[in-house]
């Protein structure tokens, strides 16, 4: 566990609903449901990581992200 992760572990109250923006591979949220029962759901743009964390067992949802061009 890596010291963001600990301190936001500490931080969720235990049961609560998490969303989590960027959430990668999904390892904060399946860290913060075995620490405190949460619930968690991710929202990824990557779809290496949104296949990720579907082999974690964690909720994702896949979003598009689009560059503004100047």
């Amino acid at each position: 566990m890596n010291s963001l992760e600990h301190i936001v572990i500490n931080w969720v109250e235990a049961n609560s609903k998490v969303i989590d923006f960027g959430c990668g591979d999904g390892s904060l949220l399946r860290s913060l449901s075995r620490a405190k029962g949460t619930t968690g759901y991710g929202v990824e743009n990557d779809p290496l990581k949104i296949q990720d964390c579907i082999k974690n067992g964690i909720s994702v949802n896949p979003i598009q992200c689009f560059q503004t061009v100047y």
